[in-house]
């Protein structure tokens, strides 16, 4: 157990023992919540921290929005590693920041032409696609999922096309492509994450 695992299940027993109703199993759901919030933000941080040294941060900080902000309801593979998660993403983001830079004179019917259709067809077939340990619980919240996905996808690449440098545009676009791929089965294959057990 790392330093970080031991910090987050001593609070979370101190949480049991100072709040009323804290029972084993919510303890590990609060232990679990704690060590993703943690995680996640110290994560950011040394993306954001490498980011303005290396000049790109405003990039990065676009790259990251426009990936979370439809990740969140399209879903995709986690890597199992808070390092190898780490990793990832930083191999991700900064791929796609560089790339938009160097392809910046490519026209955005072009981009929006090869990358629309794809990412339009992969989230028909597949969004949202769960995890194991972020699964979909309900036809209801396919549905809205799916409805939020779409809106999202065809929202990010209208203010790429309208409103934006092409660098910039290149970001939106990319991150869209990038979160399609995370939601393919083969890449659920690839990275060996599992679906949730979930039937309807």
């Amino acid at each position: 157990m790392t330093i970080l695992e031991k910090s987050c299940s001593k609070l979370s027993c101190l949480i049991k023992e100072k709040v009323v109703g804290i029972d084993n199993e919510k303890m590990e759901i609060i232990n679990y919540g704690l060590y993703l919030i943690i995680t996640d933000n110290i994560k950011t941080l040394i993306t954001l921290v490498i980011a303005y040294f290396l000049g790109v941060f405003k990039y990065v900080v676009l790259t990251m929005i426009c990936i979370a902000v439809l990740r969140v309801n399209s879903g995709g593979v986690h890597a199992k590693t808070f390092f190898g998660c780490l990793i990832a993403n930083n191999i991700i983001i900064y791929s796609i920041t560089y790339l938009s830079i160097y392809l910046h004179n490519i026209n955005k019917i072009v981009i929006t032409a090869i990358l629309l259709p794809i990412c339009l067809l992969i989230l028909y077939l597949y969004a949202p696609s769960d995890h194991e340990n972020k699964p979909v619980v309900s036809k209801k919240q396919i549905k809205r999922l799916r409805v939020t996905s779409f809106s999202v996808l065809f929202g990010e690449y209208l203010i790429a096309y309208l409103f934006f440098s092409q660098s910039i545009s290149n970001i939106i676009m990319f991150s869209t492509f990038s979160v399609a791929i995370a939601m393919m089965p083969i890449t659920y294959k690839i990275t060996k994450n599992k679906h949730s057990d979930f039937n309807f």
